[in-house]
């Protein structure tokens, strides 16, 4: 169970920009998130070669990357948007 969510610059940003709809979704899945971070629905995995940033799935084609924070059960949101602008900078 995540405890805390800490958002970077560029998440907030990023989600401001998107659709109102995928705003929704994500708000959605951002419950399940905190809930499980592993849930299956949400696929998430460590992204290969940047050691300590994950991927999670939104919904189809949308993307949001993290990384577990200081603390053990907090996290920063890093990214989120489409998939592959999103996965090219974590």
């Amino acid at each position: 169970m995540v405890r805390a969510l800490v958002y970077s610059e560029r998440f907030k940003r990023n989600f401001k920009k998107m659709p109102a709809e995928s705003r929704r979704a994500a708000k959605a899945r951002l419950s399940t998130f905190v809930e499980d971070p592993f849930h299956p629905s949400l696929r998430s995995k460590r992204i290969q070669g940047t050691g300590n940033i994950w991927e999670s799935s939104i919904t189809e084609s949308i993307r949001m990357t993290w990384c577990w924070g200081e603390r053990s059960s907090t996290v920063e949101l890093r990214n989120i948007g489409e998939h592959n602008r999103t996965l090219k900078k974590p």
